[in-house]
């Protein structure tokens, strides 16, 4: 920058300890990749001659920079089957309620990281977050975090990258985090994951969030019950006929039994049970529970006509076996003793508890059954004097060696009867003829 004035004729003069002010803009200065140096460098220079002496004079004066590298970081959070589940229409639903969760935190900028911290705080009032942990750059073993329960909140310090020579978290490194969800019931569970840092170069201030969301499930259970010919019978009951009776007119049938998990839970604590008013008695029921290859025995109790059967793999207190969502198990009993005076009910029940939720869970499903009345009938016949002469004691005597003879039909069972024949055979002297009936349908 010249000034003009003082180089004319008559020039202008830099007084003997005057000054006066430069200024200019500088953009575009690299970003430094060490910890030292400059990546930019200009030097102003000043000249001038004497107005007195004409002696020239002159000075430099050089100006350093650089830009510090620009400090990034990122966490991402999944369940352990890879769900990032970022928002609630995206979040998976827990057949248990549980799941681990993985946290990936990344040094994602070109500055190294010091006073490195995790986070994870729960926003809703369903699921916990137990046991956060992270290994951070360097270590062999995970540093716990501490659990602020009024807060519902986790902090994981990375104690080495604080101080007067913290260590810090290189540029692209990586350090993984775990927690373990459990208690997602009835609401949908959120909690975020927060990281946060200080560019070591730059002295940044960084920070990246990612949620995590889960649906609750919805623990639920069916029985479904069956006679041998596919009767489910559980409103009005079923007559047992045929081969379904014995010689004593009693009726029997074995029945089949299949429980199912039609929720979105796992259930626990699973018992089935079969108890039985009127007629009839249920035996040698059994259940064949998922996964096992023998089926279980029931126990019974007499005086109350019940059955149970209870899966006592689920019901442990550690890691209990799980009736899984969608699956189902059979169960049979034998049925036998139907007499014609009572109708049978036999009610089975099933019970369980959402493995996560806590939930109770039950259903159950009747089985009626009856045996219909034996059919009878009974005929009377008199002659015209009213005698029915049974048997050859009660021979009658007829003078002109004929009579007319009435018969009297009754239906003496308990039901209606069909394909009704009335016929009379001689068996010896004289001729039964013209025998007719007058039936109900006149």
């Amino acid at each position: 920058v010249r000034w003009e004035k003082s180089f004319a004729a008559q020039p202008a003069v830099f007084a003997k300890g005057a000054s006066f002010t430069c200024s200019a803009d500088l953009s575009g200065v690299p970003v430094r990749t060490g910890e030292s140096g400059s990546t930019h460098q200009d030097t102003a220079s000043v000249e001038a001659d004497g107005a007195i002496s004409g002696l020239h004079t002159s000075d430099t004066d050089p100006y350093n920079a650089h830009r510090p590298p620009e400090p990034g970081i990122s966490v991402d959070k999944k369940d352990k089957a890879g769900n990032a589940a970022d928002t609630a229409d995206a979040g998976p639903l827990l057949a248990r309620g549980q799941t681990d969760l993985v946290f990936t935190v990344r040094n994602s900028g070109a500055d190294p990281l010091k006073g490195v911290e995790v986070v994870d705080e729960t926003t809703t009032d369903s699921g916990t977050v137990e046991s956060m942990q992270c290994t951070f750059p360097g270590e062999n073993a995970p540093t716990a975090g501490v659990y602020d329960a009024k807060a519902k909140k986790w902090t994981v310090k990375w104690a080495a990258s604080f101080g007067q020579n913290p260590k810090t978290f290189a540029v692209g490194g990586s350090f993984g985090c775990t927690a373990r969800l459990t208690g997602v019931a009835a609401t949908v569970h959120t909690d975020k994951a927060i990281t946060s840092a200080t560019g070591a170069l730059s002295g940044k201030g960084v920070k990246d969030e990612n949620p995590y969301n889960a649906k609750p499930p919805s623990p639920k259970v069916s029985i479904v019950k069956k006679d041998a010919a596919g009767n489910d019978a559980n409103t009005g009951p079923v007559n047992l006929l045929g081969k379904n009776l014995d010689s004593d007119g009693k009726g029997s049938t074995d029945l089949k039994f299949t429980v199912t998990n039609p929720g979105t839970e796992d259930l626990k604590q699973v018992v089935v049970t079969d108890a039985t008013s009127g007629s009839g008695t249920v035996e040698s029921m059994a259940c064949t529970f998922p996964s096992e290859n023998a089926p279980t025995k029931g126990v019974y109790d007499a005086a109350s006509k019940k059955w149970t059967v209870k899966w006592d793999a689920s019901w442990k207190d550690a890691d209990p076996a799980a009736f899984a969502a969608g699956a189902s198990f059979p169960c049979t009993a034998k049925l036998t003793g139907v007499t014609a005076d009572q109708v049978h009910t036999d009610t089975s029940s099933v019970e369980g508890v959402g493995y996560g939720s806590g939930k109770n869970v039950n259903a159950e499903d009747p089985y009626k059954a009856k045996v219909p009345p034996r059919p009878s009938i009974d005929i009377e016949k008199a002659d015209e004097s009213g005698r029915d002469a049974d048997t050859a004691g009660e021979s009658a005597m007829l003078p002109n060696g004929s009579t007319r003879l009435s018969f009297t039909v009754r239906n003496t069972s308990g039901e209606a009867e069909k394909n009704v024949v009335v016929k009379d055979v001689v068996a010896k002297g004289g001729k039964v003829s013209n025998l007719s009936c007058t039936f109900p349908d006149g």
